[in-house]
């Protein structure tokens, strides 16, 4: 992308903490996804994070609903995630213009000390201490889960459906992964089938209060900060109503190719447990939800080119997908354990 859009928006994140009752001393950009996120240098304080929100993906009711039930969480005591910082006058965000007729929403959250999981995950010195780590995770989502049950949202709280119509209807959330550029016709044919088996499946699971609800919706391991022996949840843009299976297949998704994934799924369920009823059935159907996880990734990456310009990173994806779904469509599942060579 040409510099003079970076410069673009980081000025108007810069013109938007005017709103906070901060001294900055400099802004620096961290990362490029769902979101800009900016590091915001304090003249006398710790450093803050600021998101510059993707125009279009949340409205502000989505925005403010966020705000409030992360405040809720961290109010419960039982669980930590990054704590939103109001402007002067209270707003949770605040509204910037970036250049002729697009403006977008600034919010503000303090900064997370400690380390991402990812990283922790990096110098794990064993399976067993990866494993160790995943427990702690379906801890954590676990607490989530329950504490989303039984908080009592505000009236005004909206926030996007991760149900069926979500994740394989007609407009996914993420995009219509079966219509991915460059898919020829077979693969298309394929992953469309693969579509339709998942829709039955969610259909049939349903949405009781056991087994859907608000959740996190992008739990990986770069969303969580391990600080003084605890997990810190970050970044709830995608959160929304969805079923809590699809939380625990999206933290554990990224391991799904390594040596040690059967003791990471076992121990991510264990954890869980400890907070939130999960049966045996439901258990079984983690593979699937690791399915909807790449197809949703899938989707996500063909809807945002700018991430991926040379599109090798959607080509691979796309032969994957292909693979894992020709797998599951024959009754394998793809996601088990792998005979070593």
């Amino acid at each position: 992308m040409p510099d003079d859009r970076w410069e673009r928006e980081e000025a108007a994140v810069a013109r938007a903490l005017g709103a906070w009752p901060f001294d900055v001393s400099s802004i620096e950009l961290l990362s490029v996804s769902e979101n800009l996120v900016f590091r915001v240098a304090l003249v006398d304080d710790s450093p803050v994070v600021a998101r510059l929100h993707r125009h279009g993906y949340n409205t502000l009711v989505e925005l403010e609903s966020e705000h409030a039930w992360v405040c809720a969480i961290n109010e419960s005591g039982s669980l930590a995630a990054s704590r939103p910082i109001e402007a002067a006058d209270g707003r949770s965000h605040v509204e910037v213009e970036v250049a002729d007729g697009d403006r977008r929403f600034v919010g503000v959250v303090d900064w997370v000390d400690g380390r991402p999981l990812s990283r922790e995950l990096e110098d794990a010195e064993s399976a067993d201490a990866v494993a160790d780590w995943y427990r702690e995770v379906g801890v954590v989502l676990g607490g989530l889960h329950r504490q989303s049950e039984t908080w009592g949202r505000p009236s005004s709280f909206r926030r996007r459906s991760w149900d069926v119509d979500g994740m394989v209807g007609p407009d996914p959330e993420w995009g219509r992964f079966w219509e991915v550029p460059g898919a020829d016709a077979g693969q298309r044919e394929i992953l469309g089938r693969a579509r339709s088996s998942l829709h039955q499946m969610l259909a049939e699971l349903g949405t009781a209060e056991d087994r859907f609800g608000l959740i996190h919706a992008d739990p990986y391991a770069d969303n969580l900060f391990a600080h003084e022996g605890r997990l810190v949840l970050i970044d709830f843009d995608d959160a929304g109503f969805g079923w809590h299976l699809y939380d625990l297949s999206v933290a554990i998704y990224d391991q799904a190719n390594a040596r040690w994934f059967p003791a990471v799924r076992s121990a991510i369920v264990e954890g869980y447990r400890e907070q939130h009823e999960l049966s045996a059935d439901h258990a079984d159907l983690l593979s699937d939800f690791l399915l909807l996880r790449m197809l949703a990734l899938l989707g996500w990456l063909a809807d945002r080119p700018e991430l991926d310009p040379t599109g090798k990173r959607l080509e691979h994806d796309l032969l994957a997908a292909v693979r894992y779904c020709e797998a599951y469509l024959s009754g394998v599942d793809p996601f088990a354990p792998r005979p070593p060579g």
